[in-house]
């Protein structure tokens, strides 16, 4: 009975980072919607949040443009200004 209760809790809290990402997916996105410009560069928080989204989730650069709708230039540019000690 306990391995099937470590199980199901495994199970759940997969379910709940699933969930965390599509919701974090899902404000990225409205964000993008709301904008007037559809070429609008991205506020230095969305940045930092994305990045953010990509390290914790272990989202590949390569995956970001479908999953957040971000170019993998635009990342690889805001963390290399990121690493150099400026504002993404």
């Amino acid at each position: 009975m306990r391995g099937v209760l470590e199980a199901d809790h495994i199970v759940t809290w997969g379910l709940l980072a699933t969930v965390e990402l599509r919701d974090a997916h899902i404000e990225v996105l409205e964000s993008r919607l709301r904008e007037k410009r559809p070429r609008k560069p991205y506020p230095l928080m969305e940045r930092l949040r994305i990045i953010w989204l990509m390290e914790y989730f272990q989202i590949p650069q390569r995956r970001l443009e479908n999953t957040l709708g971000v170019s993998r230039s635009s990342v690889r540019r805001w963390l290399k200004a990121f690493e150099r000690g400026y504002p993404c």
